[in-house]
């Protein structure tokens, strides 16, 4: 398996990449909570926000299994949170029912409802698409709005001016890369053909729409795309590929 991280020098329709992720994100959203909501099963998934959002079959089936793959590692996560509940809450009982506590008893009580409140916040919320440190830094300037604020070091914000950023950078980051699944017999990718030899890759979404897309990278990964080159074109590697219109990752 090699993993390459490639930076896009060149692309000869970056919108359309764009406007491709934007769709992928919309998609991806949906797929969640189809997915949540448990009524349908994976072909009805699939089917339905290929629908929604004009996708073809292996868009949809690489939405979905992304998708999938996010809620799966999220609900591990929840898993690990209960057990770590369990145990604190555990150790919560067993430092309660010391009558007369030493100060470090009583500081270990603290940090440990301290940790527990923290689990419990964390298991009650799902997916933030957006990051949630920004959407957290926009609740709290939000209480200046028309203000200026001083800082302890002297230096001013603007409330209204770090908003905008803050709100620009939430909406930038709820737009996901593209993510297609490899098929070996395909070439490694129906939609991509690889030239790894100048440094090249064509995006080939469908029929008449085809961008040219100039990379870099570093010379390990350039070594390791090019022994990868000989499997793609005999139909012996699959290539999944997560792109932006800044980079390429394989």
């Amino acid at each position: 398996m090699i993993t390459a991280s490639l930076h896009i020098k060149e692309c000869s329709d970056k919108k359309y990449i764009r406007n491709k992720q934007k769709d992928f994100s919309y998609a991806g959203r949906k797929c969640y909570a189809l997915i949540n909501d448990g009524r349908l099963n994976k072909k009805e998934t699939e089917d339905s926000i290929k629908i929604k959002f004009d996708l073809n079959d292996i868009e949809a089936r690489s939405v979905y299994s992304e998708t999938k793959a996010k809620i799966d590692a999220h609900a591990e996560d929840i898993k690990d949170k209960l057990d770590k509940i369990e145990r604190t809450e555990e150790a919560i009982r067993k430092l309660s029912k010391i009558e007369n506590k030493t100060q470090k008893q009583k500081e270990s009580l603290f940090k440990l409802r301290r940790k527990l409140s923290f689990l419990i916040k964390f298991i009650s919320k799902g997916e933030t698409f957006g990051k949630k440190s920004v959407l957290k830094k926009i609740s709290y300037y939000s209480n200046f709005i028309g203000q200026t604020i001083t800082c302890k070091n002297g230096y001013e914000i603007n409330a209204d001016k770090k908003l905008k950023e803050l709100k620009s950078e939430y909406r930038e980051n709820r737009i996901n890369p593209i993510y297609l699944l490899g098929e070996a017999n395909q070439g490694g990718n129906r939609f991509f053909d690889f030239d790894f030899e100048n440094k090249t890759i064509i995006y080939k979404p469908q029929k008449g729409i085809k961008t040219t897309i100039s990379y870099s990278c570093a010379d390990s990964y350039q070594k390791k795309l090019l022994a990868l080159q000989e499997f793609v074109d005999c139909d012996l590697a699959a290539v999944t590929v997560t792109m932006t219109d800044g980079y390429i990752n394989l």
